[in-house]
């Protein structure tokens, strides 16, 4: 499997390119970076200290909400899925702030 790669973009920017196929497994790190931010440019996003967002960068297990806040500082959305077996994948709605999600 191929690596997700970060490439210099138009004026200097890095760029975070994939294979078409198939999903690729990456650290926020490396996402954040690709994007071409800075810890402490995520900090200010998420209103919090450039220490909190290495933190959050090094958890093996991260709340949901705080990905799909991190996301969110990044221009991106955060999607959930369960996968089968069979490569069938179903996305997981988000709940409309504090409210159940759907059956």
């Amino acid at each position: 499997m191929s690596r997700l790669a970060v490439k210099p973009g138009r004026s200097g920017t890095k760029r975070v390119t994939r294979p078409r196929k198939g999903t690729e497994r990456v650290s926020l790190r490396t996402v954040r970076e690709g994007m071409g931010k800075t810890q402490a440019e995520m900090a200010r996003a998420l209103d919090t200290d450039q220490g909190e967002v290495s933190r959050i960068e090094r958890r093996p297990d991260v709340m949901l909400s705080t990905l799909r806040r991190y996301a969110e500082a990044l221009g991106l959305r955060c999607e959930v899925a369960f996968v089968f077996d069979d490569g069938r994948r179903a996305l997981i709605a988000e709940p409309e702030d504090g409210a159940p999600a759907p059956p």
